[in-house]
C-alpha cells in the first residue's frame, strides 16, 4: 500500500506541474523563471493544431533563384612566364594563348521581403549570388608551391540573376551583401510588367504574384535545445516544407544555430519558422545558410549528354575536364539568426536608401 500511495502522490505532483505549465500560474513562473529568460517561449513539441493554411501563406513569399555567370578564360602555356602585372600588356587574343568560355551556375531560395513604389527586394544567401569578377590561377613548382607565373586569367563577362517563373524579377542586381554572415539582399526597380521578356498572355496567367513575407520577426537567441521549427525552401529546385529540431543555439554568439534537418542543395536562403505559444503564433527566426557536406572531384568528358549508352563502353578520345561536385551529408544544417539579418539591414541603411528603398518597409 505504501508504494501505491507514494506513486499517487508523484502522479498528482506531475499533473500539478503540467497544469502550471499550460496556464502559466505563479508557481510555474517561480520554478522556471531562468528558463524563460534563457530559452524564451518557443515550443518544443509537435503542434497540436493544423498548420497547413499558415505554411501555405508563408510559402507564397519564397522563390527559386537561378544564377548563371559567364566566364572567359585565357590559359598560358608552361614557360610563358606571365606575371600578374603583365596581364594588362599581354595580347590575350594571341594564338599562343588558349581561350575558352564556360559557365558557372547556382540556385537557391529567396524570400520577398520588400515591395513598395515599384521596387522589390529578396532576402537570400550571399554565396548564391556572389561570383568573382576575375580569377587568376598560378603555376606550381615541383614542391606544389604556388609560383608568380600566371597559368590562367579568368574574367566574368556577364551574370544573369533571375527568379524562376517571375518575369518582373528578371535580371535583378545585388543591393547589399555580407559575405561573412552569408546574407544578401537582391532586387530591382521595375516600371511595367509588359516591358519584360517572356511576358505574354500565358505568362500573365501562370506567373506567381509578388507576395511579401508576412510573419512576425522572432528572436533566435531565445531558441533552445529541442525547439521545434518548420523549414520552407527549394531543395533541388522543388518547393518543400520540412521540420527540424534546434541544436547548438547561438553557438557563435551571433544568434546562429544548427538544425538536425536532412536537406539538399538549393535550400540555402530557406526560411526557418518557430512557434511561440502554439499555432498560429509563427515567427521568423532565421534563414538556412549551409548544409553539411563534402567536395569531390571527378574527370568528365567535354559533352557527356551527347554520349550514347554504347559509347560508354569504348575508349574516349575527346577533351576531359575536372569537375567539382558538392555532396551533402545529412544531419546538420546551419542557420543565420534573424537578429544578424536585421542588423545587416540596419548596417546597409544608407546604401539601400541610395537605391530608393525605405529600410523601415522591409518585411512589411
Amino acid at each position: 500500500m505504501t508504494r501505491i500511495f507514494i506513486g499517487s502522490v508523484l502522479m498528482l505532483s506531475l499533473l500539478s506541474c503540467h497544469q502550471e505549465i499550460r496556464n502559466g500560474e505563479a508557481g510555474f513562473a517561480d520554478i522556471r523563471e531562468g528558463f524563460k529568460v534563457k530559452g524564451g517561449y518557443y515550443d518544443s513539441q509537435f503542434p497540436d493544431a493544423p498548420v497547413s493554411p499558415y505554411l501555405t501563406d508563408f510559402a507564397e513569399s519564397i522563390n527559386l533563384l537561378s544564377i548563371l555567370a559567364y566566364y572567359q578564360s585565357y590559359n598560358f602555356a608552361p614557360g610563358s612566364d606571365i606575371l600578374k602585372e603583365d596581364l594588362s600588356n599581354t595580347d590575350l587574343e594571341s594564338s599562343e594563348v588558349e581561350e575558352y568560355v564556360f559557365q558557372q551556375s547556382a540556385s537557391g531560395t529567396a524570400a520577398l521581403v520588400y515591395h513598395y513604389n515599384n521596387r522589390i527586394a529578396f532576402l537570400t544567401c550571399a554565396h548564391i549570388v556572389d561570383f568573382p569578377d576575375t580569377v587568376i590561377d598560378y603555376y606550381r613548382d615541383d614542391q606544389n608551391n604556388e609560383t608568380d607565373f600566371v597559368k590562367s586569367y579568368i574574367i566574368k563577362v556577364r551574370q544573369a540573376n533571375n527568379v524562376i517563373n517571375q518575369p518582373i524579377a528578371y535580371d535583378f542586381h545585388i543591393l547589399a551583401i555580407d559575405k561573412i554572415n552569408d546574407i544578401a539582399l537582391v532586387g530591382k526597380e521595375y516600371r511595367s510588367r509588359t516591358e519584360y521578356r517572356y511576358e505574354d498572355e500565358r505568362n500573365k496567367r501562370t506567373s506567381p504574384s509578388l507576395v511579401v513575407l508576412n510573419v512576425p520577426l522572432g528572436k533566435a537567441n531565445y531558441l533552445d535545445f529541442g525547439t521545434f521549427v518548420y523549414l520552407l525552401g527549394y531543395p533541388l529546385g522543388r518547393k518543400m516544407v520540412s521540420t527540424a529540431i534546434v541544436s547548438s543555439p547561438n553557438y557563435d554568439n551571433n544568434s546562429s544555430f544548427i538544425l538536425d534537418a536532412t536537406l539538399q542543395r538549393g535550400i540555402s536562403g530557406g526560411l526557418v519558422l518557430a512557434i511561440r505559444g502554439g499555432v498560429p503564433n509563427f515567427e521568423l527566426v532565421g534563414i538556412i545558410k549551409a548544409i553539411s557536406g563534402k567536395t569531390e572531384y571527378s574527370v568528365v568528358p567535354d559533352h557527356p549528354d551527347d554520349l550514347t549508352e554504347w559509347e560508354l563502353h569504348q575508349p574516349y578520345n575527346g577533351k576531359l575536364y575536372l569537375e567539382k561536385q558538392h555532396l551533402s551529408e545529412p544531419g546538420m544544417t546551419y542557420v543565420v539568426g534573424i537578429e544578424t539579418i536585421m542588423q545587416f539591414i540596419d548596417d546597409n541603411e544608407e546604401k539601400l536608401m541610395e537605391e530608393g528603398y525605405i529600410p523601415e518597409f522591409f518585411f512589411r
